[in-house]
């Protein structure tokens, strides 16, 4: 099983079969989660 790998900015990478949604950290909501 190959895995890809997506560079998601700031130096951080994930698999590409973890991610379940791209979301702008501009958005109020996420905000809210990342801080």
């Amino acid at each position: 099983m190959d895995i890809q790998l997506i560079n998601i900015g700031f130096g951080n990478i994930v698999s590409a079969n973890r991610v379940i949604a791209i979301v702008s950290p501009e958005s109020a909501p996420i905000k809210r989660i990342i801080t």
